[in-house]
């Protein structure tokens, strides 16, 4: 499997244009996108702006609201920005500030989980009890019911793996709902209750986790926040290297 040939093309569905990663040169990109004005599958809001900094090049994906801005935003951005160099830009045109993102491009581990398991629909009393240690809040029965029906759907793909410790689970991952390429591409997602991290029960988890993607025939990524510090390391722990940064707004 091609991981980053994979990468590039759920990306560019992103930037709005079939393979404009793989096939543009060094450069700053304007794609205005019908994509951008709509509100993308597991979202709240449609991402207006969406711009994917990759070293020597940047995609600026633009929706309706942005035509207006376009010109000026072709103006301020230079070819050797960075992408933290970028967010004042932005802020300044757009008056408000863009989120900051990281996405990674997975290639390869030598290391081996060794104590996760995959959990299965019996585990599902195991996984309730985590769902409600970890958002207390939540703990009503349509929360209750939303996440039964959750962990039914990612254990059924077998992507829900965790470790047991005490009786309890202690770290699991989940697999969100992709707006794009999903019968190819699943992004990890991992939660660790607080008295067990920086035990390495994540990191077993999320090897086992890609070790199951790649085996239902799909491609992992990874993707976090800039001030995510934790997240990168993990990501990177387990094989993962950054493919690029996003900047992104709703207006």
């Amino acid at each position: 499997m091609n991981f980053l040939s994979l990468t590039q093309a759920y990306y560019s569905a992103w930037i709005g244009r079939e393979n404009v990663i793989a096939d543009s040169p060094a450069d700053i990109i304007f794609v205005e996108s019908d994509e951008r004005n709509k509100t993308q599958y597991g979202y709240s809001d449609p991402m207006d702006l969406w711009l994917l900094h990759t070293g020597d090049r940047t995609f600026v994906s633009c929706g309706e609201k942005v035509k207006g801005k376009i010109e000026p935003l072709r103006s301020a951005l230079r070819p050797g920005m960075t992408a933290a160099e970028m967010v004042p830009v932005l802020a300044d045109i757009f008056g408000k500030t863009p989120y900051h993102g990281v996405k990674y491009v997975y290639e390869g581990s030598q290391k081996a989980p060794t104590r996760a398991v995959v959990l299965t629909q019996k585990d599902v009393g195991l996984y309730l009890a985590f769902d409600n240690a970890l958002y207390p809040s939540f703990g009503d029965e349509t929360e209750d019911q939303w996440a039964k029906e959750y962990f039914e759907d990612i254990s059924a793909k077998g992507y829900c793996c965790g470790v047991i410790e005490d009786g309890i689970l202690a770290s699991c991952t989940d697999a969100p709902g992709m707006p794009y390429m999903s019968d190819t591409i699943q992004e990890i997602g991992i939660n660790t209750l607080p008295d067990y991290r920086q035990k390495g029960y994540a990191a077993d988890a999320c090897l086992l986790a890609i070790s199951q993607i790649i085996q239902s025939g799909k491609c992992p990524i990874w993707a976090t926040g800039m001030e995510n510090t934790p997240s990168q390391k993990l990501a990177e722990s387990v094989g993962f290297r950054v493919f690029g940064e996003t900047l992104t707004l709703t207006l």
